[in-house]
């Protein structure tokens, strides 16, 4: 499953779930990582959103003009698009 939205630059959004394997502490270890010319891109594609510790950093430091999630879990595709809704 995966779902796009618009979202507006610089959203302040935090996780709101504990996740197993969640990634809010390696954050700045990812953000080392990521490819330099990141400021440049649109899309954001986010494969195994999970508790979206990822997705959520981006969404406060950067502006994509689409975001793609997915889980295989739909109970927590789900969850996130009732948020969004």
């Amino acid at each position: 499953m995966s779902d796009t939205a618009r979202v507006t630059p610089k959203a302040r959004v935090r996780p709101f779930l504990k996740w197993a394997g969640g990634k809010r502490q390696l954050i700045s270890e990812i953000e080392a990582r990521l490819p330099p010319d990141i400021d440049e891109c649109t899309t954001y594609v986010e494969p195994f959103v999970g508790g979206g510790a990822v997705l959520f950093h981006l969404l406060e430091t950067r502006d994509f003009e689409e975001i793609h999630i997915s889980d295989l879990n739909p109970d927590l595709i789900l969850c996130y698009r009732t948020l969004q809704d």
